[in-house]
This record gives C-alpha cells, structure tokens and sequence, in this order.
C-alpha cells in the first residue's frame, strides 16, 4: 500500500473513532477502515462486562464466527488472559507473543482458529474500568499469512487516539446508563428525593420530588438550581460533608415539612458514575404516606436483605454485633463483615454516624399540636 494511501486510512480511522464517541454506531465505520489499514479480512470490537467477553460490533465479520466466539469460545479468549497480562507493547499480536507450547495446548487455537479458517489475530486493548473492558481485535485468515511490520506500525501510531476515543464513549455510555439507573431507582419511591452537586447543580428528582416542588411555594427549581425560602430569605441548595436538617413552615393549617440532606459515599450506587461528590436531599411531608426503612435501604444504598437487616438491628435496635450474631443464628465475623459494607454504602464510619442517619431517614415525627 503506498504511503499515501496508509495517510489517509490512518486520518479516516481516527476521525470515524472520534465520532463513534457521540453515535456509537460509528464504530462500524472505525472497524471498516482499520480493516482497510491492517490488511485484515475482519474486524471486531470486542466487550467485557462482568468477566464475559462479547463481540458488540463487526466488520465483515462471518456471523457464525461471531455466534461461535459469543456463544462458545469467548471464555477460551487468551486476548482478555494471558496474552493481555503478558504484552510487551500497546498493540498486541498473537504470533509475536505466544510460542507453539502454548498453541498445541489452546483450546482458543486448536479448535476456534481451526473451525473458522483463522490464522492470526491483532488486538488494541481500549479501556479497563472494574468489570468493564473493550479492545478491537482485527482477523487474518489462512493463506494470508502474518501481519507485516508496516500495518503493526501504523497500528500502533494511531492506537492513541484510538484508545482515547473508546475511553471517552465508555464513559459517555456509563453516565447515560447512571441517569437512567438514578431516575428508574428513585422513581419507585414515593418519597421525594433529589441530587445534587456539590456546587449545588441538581442532576437528579424523581417524580414524587417534582410534584412536591411544583406545589409547594417554598421550593424553586430553575435552571438546574433548587432554591428554598425560610422566613422570606432564599437560599440555594448546595452539597455538603454533613448530615443537615431544615424544618420548612407552611403556616397554621399545614403541618411543617422537613428537608434532609445528605451526603452519598464516593462508591454508592447512585454516585460511583459521576465520579464527583454528589447529595442527597430528602423532603419528609407529613401529608404522604411515608416509605419504609427497608425500601429506602435497599434502594437508595444498594443495601442486601442480610445487611438491611443488620443494620437495622444496630442503628435502630441498639443491638451489639454479638447480640446480632445470636439472634440471627451467624457467626461474628459475618456480623462485622456486613456492618462494613454497611458503612462503606451508606458513606459512613462509625456507629454514631448510622444512628443519626437512620433517625433522619426513619422520618420519626412530632405532633406539634400535643
């Protein structure tokens, strides 16, 4: 391929990659020249979430290929083991990185390779983030023989932005999925709940939270901004590190409301996503019906059934982790392990910290006219 022609391939990919961040259905463009620019029958973006490898995305790619790889061989993929731990370089080719020991005795090349026709395989790791993992990997056939020295190159030169490209969707993609997590989850409440940044941004109300500011003279949601009004001076809502309470007046006819706020733990469910300090704000109206402990538990902190119970038990009962461990017929190991997920959910450290927050979310309320 003359110089030129490889120029222009190697711009043509970088600019379908970049555009792939905004319509992920670029990537096929992205895959169609990569192809070109290797000298590759095929092209594949290939996902790992939660340990499984998938193919997502190809380019003309046999589908049985893709069904086989999907379906049997994915966990056999030594592109996401020990071909990827191993790499000396960014850009990683089977050939150059795996001796004929390690061939004969590949349930990934003995039968995958063999049943399709496949003779060598390029691969890009992208991104790695917890369980979630992606590369391309680009397929020669039998009778096509390696991967020249020239396309390893040129791979390689524009594997940056590649990776940078794909690193920037994925995140784009994790924030869309945590707005649609964030709103399904607190929807189901019928609690008010909204969140907020810590510069006092809202980025989150659910449904019951609308209703309320929308009926309620007090509050004001603007442009992103929550304002509430006490005592006739307005005040913007913004994040904060402590737990805090504001009791709203709505005259002698209507019971007061209670606003709660409260900071999320850095790896909470709802805020691991946003990879920023994120608040929770809690409106207790004496006029609905209040929510359970235990939905609010396991929906707002992620909470299991068995550290729902326990920390029901701690922070509510008063009980001890060796009073728990009898009661609930577990060890105390198993006790104290569950507080700690507790504490790491909730964003907490001490026992002190959950009885506080527990009192708040419990809504336990005063008569005013007794």
């Amino acid at each position: 391929m003359r110089e030129r022609d490889i120029v222009e391939l190697m711009e043509l990919t970088i600019a379908s990659a970049y555009e792939a961040v905004l319509h992920e259905e670029s990537w096929g463009s992205a895959l169609e020249h990569l192809t070109k620019l290797t000298g590759a029958n095929s092209s594949t973006y290939v996902v790992i979430n939660n340990a499984a490898p998938e193919i997502i995305q190809t380019h003309a790619l046999d589908p049985a290929i893709m069904q086989a790889y999907n379906s049997e061989f994915a966990e056999h993929d030594p592109f996401h083991g020990e071909i990827m731990r191993s790499a000396n370089s960014r850009v990683v080719h089977d050939r150059r990185e795996v001796d004929n020991d390690f061939i004969r005795g590949s349930v990934w090349f003995q039968e995958f390779y063999r049943q399709h026709r496949i003779h060598s395989i390029m691969a890009l790791p992208l991104f790695e983030s917890g369980n979630l993992a992606g590369s391309f990997n680009i397929q020669r056939s039998v009778g096509q023989g390696d991967f020249t020295n020239q396309e390893f190159a040129a791979m390689a030169k524009i594997a940056p932005h590649l990776v940078r490209a794909a690193q920037i969707s994925a995140k784009i993609t994790a924030l869309r999925r945590s707005v649609i997590y964030g709103n399904a989850v607190l929807d189901k409440l019928s609690l008010p709940i909204l969140l907020l940044e810590q510069c006092g941004k809202v980025v989150l109300v659910n449904l019951a939270a609308e209703e309320l500011i929308r009926h309620e003279p007090s509050f004001r949601l603007s442009q992103d901004r929550f304002t509430v009004t006490v005592n006739g001076i307005e005040t913007s809502s913004c994040a904060t590190s402590k737990m805090t309470e504001t009791v709203i007046q709505r005259g002698k006819t209507r019971k007061p409301l209670r606003m709660t706020t409260l900071p999320l733990a850095p790896h909470s469910a709802l805020n691991t996503s946003w990879q920023r300090p994120l608040c929770m704000v809690v409106f207790d109206d004496p006029e609905v019906i209040p929510v359970s402990l235990n939905e609010l538990l396991l929906n707002l902190f992620c909470l299991t059934p068995s550290e729902v119970r326990v920390c029901i038990a701690v922070g509510c009962e008063g009980l001890s982790p060796q009073e728990c461990a009898e009661i609930f017929g577990v060890s105390i190991t198993t006790i104290r392990s569950q507080i700690r997920g507790v504490y790491g959910k909730m964003g907490i450290k001490r026992q002190a910290e959950l009885v506080r927050m527990l009192t708040m979310l419990t809504m336990t309320r005063k008569d005013e006219d007794n």
